[in-house]
């Protein structure tokens, strides 16, 4: 049986930070557009441009400190070391807390345990 998902309308932000982890970027990043959503990256600074561990560069779009929850359908962290860069920003802190909080949505974490021991989180508003 093939699942086709469409995200028409929704919005993801993709949180950045220096060292992320290619794949888990730009996999989503693609996947989500292909699918219909609008897809917002999302980094301390709005406008600046965040390497890879490999050295691809991403660009943000809205700085942490601009986000809303209501705002988003979903939020996606990706891993590599930008996680120990994310979790600095309070802003950061609070947005995936609300979303994970906001009482329309289900945890929906999808957390892989990977060689490297970093977990990757994924989180996706209920629909009701």
């Amino acid at each position: 049986m093939e699942i086709i998902m469409e995200l028409k309308g929704k919005r993801i932000a993709i949180l950045v930070d220096i060292m992320y982890q290619e794949m888990e970027v730009w996999y989503p990043y693609f996947r989500f557009q292909e699918a219909g959503a609008e897809i917002v990256v999302v980094g301390a600074k709005s406008g600046e441009t965040y390497t890879s561990k490999l050295g691809y560069p991403v660009k943000s779009r809205k700085s942490y400190d601009e986000l809303r929850t209501a705002d988003f359908d979903g939020v996606v962290i990706p891993g590599g070391y930008a996680p120990d860069h994310i979790r600095r920003h309070a802003a950061a802190n609070k947005f995936v807390h609300d979303m994970d909080a906001h009482l329309s949505w289900r945890l929906g974490v999808v957390l892989r345990q990977h060689a490297q021991g970093s977990p990757r989180h994924l989180l996706f508003r209920h629909q009701r």
